[in-house]
């Protein structure tokens, strides 16, 4: 499984987690102000069902004072004291939450409206004269039927309330209690996934690190048998294993630098090149350098003998052209030209080379020629490597004009249909044949027409550098006259790159 999947499913883990939490404690603060909500309602049930029992008993105050005391505002005092219990009966009605609840309302003002309309009978009597007739009937219905009846359903409701705030806050209480357990399991599952991580990190990735660092530090130190572990299947294993390659690599570059300097030849080396991309460059170098250095002393010592000297100068001639051809097959087979493709500001690598060039031009007065076009912007190329290839055709350029003066002209374009990139570097210099352009492509130093030797190194890699990219390099020049050197290549898009690039 590779690192990426694993630190996925444990992040993801670990989100579900906080989920999970987040969604118990909103259920549970949702459930708290919805029981909450209810059973401030049943309170208010509860003290509007007293109120109403209270001015119910107040009003039945005022009917016996009215009949024992004939007392003429009775009726009116009555009516004083029952006038508010309409309004909790409305109030009541907008905190009912179900059926029976409804229902137990209901039964209650209907026992209010018997109680109502017996003590308008009551009062009907009295007005009529008829105290002894509105007496009985206070006694027998009022006292023993109408307000019993009352009272009871009114205590029936507040016990019924008390009932329902009981229940509520037993659910409340279980919804709590769940909302615990539910929160202590994620708790635990978050530690125990937040230690299952510390010990993943801790033994898949910080300690195999670790390994590769130590192995590092060993390597710098000459230890060259480390060998890391290569089961491993995820990304530390593909790290493993690039650097058992590289050890590798490095191993046998030793025993190479080893067999060359037990009895490598120069000779053989310089005859046969599929030997020069084996054995190391710098050895070659040196050793050829070792015998040039032999030479001159040889040729500098004062032995009198001229034929000697002039036999030794031959040879170190021959030397010199060894060593140029070696150098040729080391630029050719040591150095690939391994294209590393990044978006490139071409306009700034153009004002970079010319820059690079800018004090000699100023130091032998000679004239410089840039135009780079609007279009021409950004390209996919390998930055350095085409650097290099300007900056060698401008060398060419500087080496055919005269000590002082001249011309040189740099220019970059995009062709009309966009698909290439032209960059170009003119001079008007001393020029070369035609017939002499092949031999600088194959290598071969060429002698101008004023006999101005000509390295075959700047045409050669320039070209190398120009084919790789998949582009052309194409020469125009004439004796006297000048030359022109001309890059094309195509401008990739980013979505034609291959994934490695």
């Amino acid at each position: 499984m590779k690192l990426r999947q694993k630190l996925l499913s444990t992040f993801g883990g670990l989100a579900v987690l906080a989920l999970l939490n987040a969604g118990v404690t909103g259920w549970a603060i949702f459930n708290w102000q919805a029981s909450n909500r209810e059973l401030n309602h049943h309170y208010q049930r509860s003290l509007l069902v007293k109120e109403l029992k209270i001015q119910v008993v107040k009003a039945s105050q005022s009917i016996r004072e009215a009949i024992s005391m004939n007392e003429s505002n009775g009726r009116s005092q009555f009516e004083t004291e029952i006038a508010p219990v309409e309004q909790y009966f409305q109030d009541w009605s907008q905190l009912v939450h179900n059926e029976a609840e409804r229902k137990q309302m209901q039964q209650l003002k209907n026992a209010y409206l018997v109680l109502l309309s017996d003590s308008e009978e009551i009062f009907q009597l009295l007005a009529e004269g008829r105290k002894f007739e509105a007496l009985q009937l206070r006694r027998e219905k009022l006292q023993n039927t109408s307000f019993p009846l009352f009272e009871e359903l009114s205590e029936r409701a507040i016990e019924s309330d008390k009932q329902n705030r009981q229940k509520i806050l037993k659910k409340v209480k279980q919804s709590q209690s769940t909302a615990e357990l539910v929160l202590i399991l994620a708790a635990f599952g978050t530690i125990s996934l937040t230690l299952l991580l510390i010990a993943y990190l801790n033994s898949d990735l910080f300690t195999p690190l670790k390994e590769v660092k130590q192995a590092l530090d060993n390597f710098s130190q000459g230890d060259r048998q480390i060998h890391l572990d290569t089961e491993r299947s995820d990304e530390i294993g593909s790290v493993n294993r690039a650097f058992n390659r590289l050890v590798e690599s490095i191993q046998e570059r030793e025993k190479l630098l080893e067999s060359a300097a037990l009895g490598i030849k120069n000779k053989k080396l310089i005859d046969d090149k599929s030997e020069i991309g084996n054995v190391p460059s710098r050895l070659l170098v040196h050793q050829l350098l070792n015998q040039m250095e032999v030479q001159l002393a040889q040729l500098d010592s004062n032995d009198g003998n001229s034929n000697g000297k002039t036999i030794r100068k031959q040879a170190l001639v021959s030397q010199i052209k060894q060593l140029l051809q070696t150098v040729t097959h080391l630029t050719e087979f040591g150095f690939p030209l391994d294209l590393n493709l990044t978006q490139t500001d071409i306009r700034a690598l153009v004002y970079e080379v010319f820059i690079s060039v800018r004090e000699e031009l100023i130091d032998r007065s000679i004239s410089i020629e840039l135009e780079i076009a609007p279009e021409v912007k950004k390209a996919f190329v390998d930055r350095l490597k085409l650097r290099e290839a300007l900056i060698q055709l401008v060398d060419n350029a500087l080496s055919a004009l005269p000590e002082t003066g001249g011309r040189i002209g740099i220019w970059a374009k995009v062709t009309a249909n966009r698909a290439e990139l032209l960059l170009a570097v003119t001079d008007n210099g001393t020029g070369i044949k035609q017939s002499l352009l092949e031999r600088a492509f194959n290598g071969v130093e060429v002698v101008s027409e004023a006999g101005q030797n000509r390295s075959p190194m700047g045409l050669k890699l320039t070209k190398a550098i120009v084919e790789q990219h998949g582009g052309k390099l194409l020469v125009k020049s004439k004796p006297d006259q000048g030359t022109q050197v001309q890059i094309k290549l195509p401008i990739i898009a980013k979505q034609q790159l291959s994934p490695s690039v």
